[in-house]
């Protein structure tokens, strides 16, 4: 079995297979297999990382054709004519995520990679300009660099000298610098837009739009909670300068999720107790069946026949017995729809996401004081109550707005080549449920967003002791020489 490549496996027809946790979530399976516990990982995609998938062209349009989903929602993949005689590259020329997996410098996961020595398997780039874009405004910039310190506000030549002094009390404010600002704290409920139009800073609302784009949400200001926008924009300012000047965030070089997911696989599988599965799904679960007897001894450390589990159904054909099955409600064999692609209103929270190919390289985007240039930039466009983001057509808007006020050096303006759009829905499911009766492991879906949550390792960790029964251990680093040799036990 090739670990880390992007290809189809399905085991040996074992019926049945013993396993002491099948799971499709990587981290979990790292950690649990380091900890000693025989792990199965089955994934329903060919390729790794989910949602946080890096695709080729080819892969990407074979992608849209086949998503069929109860979260995701009116997918549009579509090339375009050129008027230029722009023409696409060969399908592998292109790595296209997605989710851009965007992590802070201080983000949890990076430290774990390191802890745990996996950082020397991926290469990190900088994400550099983090910018505003002002609609229709002919009189200045379209592209508002978003200050990334006290210097970068009053070198602002776009603020004038009263603005300068608000928006740096504001910024110390929140950064809980200055706690005497406001008259009184803001009370439960205080959306971002109410903090910052407080007579205390009576800030305008390009300057609120600052703020806002380092939330990283969707959102406009007055549906974002003062609180959660406190902590993302203390996360911002805390994660500057971390790994170099001028910048708070770092991207995989091919894809943050996809990356990381193959690195934490590869890590798993050379402790000899995982194996995985790519291509293949969980199509039915029993549950309360006894290990069956006639395997009783091939698998040291599971307790006798009279042991209770849950037999699970692959879509290969094989039977597996398991202690525990760690999932997510969309990957339950019920949770899996069919339903039409275009189908039905999302029920919750939904977002739009797309990919865009073009013609230009945006280099403005790009251009950092310091090098290296930045492989990946942050452009915010403020939500308005009639920008059209209830459908797709704000996004086309959006791209061909870029393209239009950055033309190549040649003056021409770049084109659209292909772009697949896709609705993210966010259904209403119980939050993570440390063990069920049937032996269930259930952890809350994400949106796949700009960044790649704090809260996703988070519950790992809350998993993790709740199987081992501490969190003493976690992803250990592993040393070279260690890594490969025999355990205690034997695999399934």
């Amino acid at each position: 079995m090739l670990v880390g490549q992007q290809r189809s496996y399905s085991p040996p027809v074992r019926v049945p297979v013993l396993s002491e946790l099948v799971t499709n979530l990587p981290g979990n399976a790292r950690a649990l297999a380091r900890a000693g516990k025989k792990v199965l990982h089955v994934d329903k995609n060919p390729y790794y990382g989910d949602e946080y998938a890096a695709l080729s062209l080819a892969e990407l349009q074979a992608w849209a054709a086949a998503t069929r989903s109860s979260r995701l929602r009116s997918v549009q993949f579509r090339t375009h004519e050129s008027k230029t005689g722009a023409r696409l590259a060969e399908s592998r020329s292109y790595t296209l995520n997605l989710a851009p997996g965007l992590l802070y410098t201080t983000s949890p996961i990076l430290s774990l990679l390191v802890d745990c020595n996996l950082h020397e398997s991926l290469e990190f780039l900088k994400v550099g300009g983090w910018f505003v874009y002002r609609a229709g405004d002919e009189t200045q910039d379209s592209l508002m660099a978003v200050p990334n310190s006290r210097e970068d506000v009053f070198n602002d030549s776009t603020l004038d000298p009263r603005t300068k002094r608000i928006v740096v009390r504001a910024l110390k404010s929140i950064l809980g610098f200055e706690s005497n600002v406001m008259a009184a704290s803001p009370s439960p409920g205080t959306s971002l837009q109410e903090y910052l139009e407080a007579p205390s800073f009576s800030l305008p609302p390009q300057t609120i739009a600052a703020f806002t784009s380092l939330t990283l949400l969707h959102d406009p200001p007055s549906a974002i909670s003062f609180e959660k926008a406190e902590n993302d924009i203390r996360k911002h300012f805390g994660s500057l300068g971390r790994f170099g000047p001028g910048f708070a965030a770092v991207v995989a070089r091919y894809g943050s999720g996809s990356e990381l997911v193959q690195a934490l696989c590869r890590a798993a599988a050379v402790t000899g107790n995982a194996v995985y599965v790519l291509d293949n799904a969980v199509t039915n679960i029993h549950y309360h069946i006894h290990r069956p007897q006639e395997t009783a001894n091939q698998t040291a450390g599971i307790a006798g026949s009279e042991e209770l589990g849950v037999q699970l159904h692959l879509r290969s054909g094989d039977q597996v017995w398991t202690r525990r099955f760690i999932t997510t409600e969309s990957n339950l064999p019920d949770g899996s729809s069919s339903a039409d692609n275009s189908a039905s209103e999302p029920v919750g929270e939904s977002y739009w996401m797309s990919v865009y190919i073009l013609s230009s390289s945006l280099e403005k985007l790009f251009q950092t004081a310091d090098p290296p240039t930045a492989a990946a930039a942050v452009v915010y466009m403020p939500a308005g109550k009639d920008d059209g983001s209830n459908d797709d057509s704000f996004l086309d808007l959006a791209a061909t707005s870029l393209l239009d006020k950055m033309p190549n050096e040649d003056g021409s303006v770049g084109e659209i080549l292909a772009s697949v759009k896709y609705q993210y829905a966010a259904e209403p499911i119980t939050p993570l449920q440390n063990q069920t009766s049937e032996g269930v492991y259930l952890l809350r879906e994400h949106i796949p967003m700009i960044k790649i949550p704090d809260e996703v390792m988070t519950e790992v960790v809350d998993l993790y002791e709740t199987i081992v029964g501490s969190r003493e251990g976690f992803m250990d680093k592993q040393e070279l020489e260690d890594q490969g040799a025999p355990t205690e036990e034997t695999n399934a």
